[in-house]
C-alpha cells in the first residue's frame, strides 16, 4: 500500500503491486485506490500512475483514453465529458470515465 493518509475528513490509501517472475512476468501497477467519508481526489495520487482503465477509473477525477492500436493508451484528469486537457485525447482515441466503460 502506497499514498495512504487519515485526515479528520476521511482517509485514502492505493494498493500498488510489484510482482516479478523469472524474466518472463513483470506487473508493476496501483491495483485500486480508496477514499472513504471525501469525495476529493486523495492527496498526492496522480492520475499518470494509473496504468490500467480499471485502475485509472477508479479514482474520481481521473479517467482513461484508450488507444484503438493499444500503443498511447493513458490515465489523465478530466470529467465525464472528456480531459480537463481536451488535445490529450484528440481521435480516434476513446475518453472512458466510468469503470463500466473499460
Amino acid at each position: 500500500m502506497n499514498n495512504f493518509t487519515v485526515t479528520a475528513s476521511g482517509c485514502c490509501g492505493c494498493l500498488f503491486v510489484d510482482l516479478t517472475i523469472g524474466q518472463v512476468f513483470n506487473l508493476q501497477d496501483t491495483l485500486a485506490c480508496f477514499a472513504f467519508g471525501t469525495l476529493q481526489s486523495c492527496p498526492g495520487v496522480a492520475c499518470n500512475s494509473f496504468q490500467t482503465c480499471s485502475s485509472c477509473t477508479a479514482q474520481p477525477q481521473c479517467g482513461y483514453c484508450a488507444d484503438p492500436s493499444g500503443q498511447n493508451s493513458q490515465c489523465d484528469v478530466g470529467t465525464q465529458n472528456g480531459p480537463l486537457a481536451p488535445a490529450t485525447c484528440a481521435a480516434p482515441n476513446v475518453w472512458e470515465f466510468h469503470h463500466s466503460q473499460c
